[in-house]
């Protein structure tokens, strides 16, 4: 999803992989482990990743009560792992385009250990939730909960599979019960569902969509293409959708992550607002979302707290390159010309961002006819 408050509001972009405050103590192997895969990931190395990850142990909980014939089973899981290597592949490509993929930190939830990783990428972000576990081959990562989708890996993986099994064993579906039985029985009708939204269009999409079991309506994955089908729509569809989704599943951080650039395009930015901090109380605190926050008091005209929230994320994160083009952007906007040069000074020399010919940028017109900028650009030059 692309993060519209920061696109609108930051002139330039990049982004730095670093350390993230952790809450689990040093010598935790599960915190080394997830330090690993971020320091290795920010060198273009996805070694440490791709070798982290129990892809087995997703499978089979993916396969899990769902037989098929032992040839069928093979080649599903042949087929699956081949096409595992895409999971690293995007994440590195994210990261060599500029983007990151970064650590927040380790918590423990119950008996279950998690790292929790931000992926930004080009003006989007998303966040996985990687659930750990230990045996005789160190940690390794079993589960991974992907914000934007709304589930885990494996429970993707099982909606290809269950289709496959069915196709397979003929009695299979008679004894799956409940959502699972409608789910597969009225595959092709979800399918298309999803290619009209993908084409555009929309109407036929919802039309397809209140066809469907009421059951395969109620599954995660059907309530979130509910809520983008009906963006396009007429609002009180959409705001009903999001009502839909809240009820059944009213702790899942899906939908706050959707509901921001949602409320933002609204120019609703209170709700917004709402969402973020709902989605940083999940997380544990994220400097990204604090920038965010920024951005959004920013466009609700509230400069003296959107400084207030970007000058916390650079605290809480100083590598956060977007938070510093935000303090930037509301210093342009005061017309504090001093304020707006030590801040380049400072993206340029600490953060080593490059940074183009100003004069170029309509944003900067008045600061670049200030004798600020001509003291800045002296410096420069030394």
């Amino acid at each position: 999803m692309r993060r519209a408050v920061a696109v609108a509001l930051l002139a330039a972009m990049s982004a730095s992989a670093t350390r993230g405050a952790q809450t689990a103590a040093p010598a935790d192997p599960a915190l080394a482990f997830a330090r690993r895969i971020e320091e290795t990931v920010a060198r273009g190395d996805g070694s440490a990743l791709a070798a982290g990850v129990d892809w087995d142990a997703m499978l089979n909980k993916a396969m899990a009560g769902a037989p098929a014939t032992p040839k069928v089973e093979s080649d599903f899981r042949t087929g699956f792992l081949k096409g595992t290597a895409s999971f690293q592949e995007a994440i590195l490509k994210a990261v060599a385009d500029g983007g990151s993929y970064k650590l927040l930190r380790v918590r423990q939830v119950g008996a279950q250990r998690h790292a929790i990783f931000r992926l930004l990428a080009g003006g989007n972000v998303n966040y996985h939730d990687l659930w750990l576990s230990t045996g005789p081959r160190g940690v390794r990562i079993n589960d991974i909960y992907v914000y934007m989708s709304g589930e885990t890996l494996s429970e993707s993986f099982r909606r290809g599979w269950l289709p496959v099994a069915a196709e397979a064993n003929k009695g299979l579906v008679d004894r799956l019960v409940g959502p699972e039985n409608e789910f597969i029985r009225s595959a092709s009708q979800w399918r298309e569902v999803q290619r009209l939204l993908k084409e555009g269009k929309r109407q036929e999409a919802l039309e397809g969509y209140r066809k469907l079991p009421a059951s395969v309506q109620g599954t995660r994955m059907m309530l979130l293409t509910r809520i983008g089908i009906t963006q396009g729509l007429e609002e009180p569809l959409y705001v009903e959708a999001i009502e839909a989704f809240r009820r059944a599943f009213p702790s899942d951080p899906a939908l706050d992550l959707i509901l921001v650039d949602a409320f933002f395009m609204k120019k609703q930015f209170g709700r917004a607002i709402e969402s973020v901090d709902r989605l940083e109380a999940t997380l544990g605190g994220d400097a990204h979302l604090k920038n965010l926050r920024a951005g959004l008091l920013f466009a609700s005209r509230d400069l003296a707290g959107a400084r207030t929230w970007a000058q916390k994320a650079v605290a809480e994160e100083p590598a956060l390159v977007d938070a510093h083009w935000t303090l930037v952007t509301i210093a342009l906007e005061q017309k504090d010309h001093a304020e707006t040069a030590r801040l380049l000074a400072r993206i340029e020399s600490e953060l080593k961002v490059p940074i183009k010919d100003l004069t170029q940028i309509p944003e900067y017109a008045g600061f670049t006819k200030s004798p600020e900028y001509r003291k800045w650009m002296a410096s420069r030059t030394r």
